[in-house]
């Protein structure tokens, strides 16, 4: 938060991820800091969610802005429809619990449109963008500006 106000950064601009591990060392300190956090504005998600030990419990108790759906169940994603009973379990928890789900690890078309169908609304992976580098990542902010709403709205 020092860093944040160092830098003049509106909290509500920022979200960081949280696998669950790092909370589990010491689940009472952990869940002090996230509400401090949330208090101040800050968004947190769950990251890698159903990779570890994602305790409906502890999801609740910690209160997160949003889970990360760990890409491993997003590989099974596709046009047969594999791994659909999970991908709707999460996505209906995130709906319930008023919380964001976002699609981690989208690689291929089927699954972005398989996903899209099941009503996950947020998604990354190499599918969707590359990691770039801050200047790389201004230019395409600086283009994205600059393009028409019509080329937007298709791309």
């Amino acid at each position: 938060l020092d860093a944040l106000a160092e830098e003049g950064l509106p909290p509500a601009r920022l979200q960081i991820e949280v696998t669950e591990t790092a909370v589990m060392r010491n689940p009472d300190l952990g869940a002090m800091i996230l509400d401090q956090l949330r208090e101040a504005g800050v968004r947190v998600a769950l990251d890698d969610f159903g990779a570890g030990y994602s305790s409906l419990a502890q999801i609740t108790r910690l209160r997160f802005d949003g889970i990360k759906i760990d890409r491993g169940f997003i590989a099974r994603a596709g046009d047969a429809g594999e791994g659909d009973e999970i991908l709707r379990a999460v996505l209906g928890l995130a709906r319930g619990l008023g919380v964001d789900a976002t699609a981690e690890g989208i690689e291929t078309e089927a699954q972005l449109a398989r996903l899209r169908a099941l009503g996950c609304r947020s998604g990354q992976g190499y599918l969707l963008g590359r990691p770039a580098t801050a200047a790389e990542t201004l230019a395409r902010i600086a283009a994205d500006a600059s393009a028409p709403a019509e080329a937007l709205r298709a791309g």
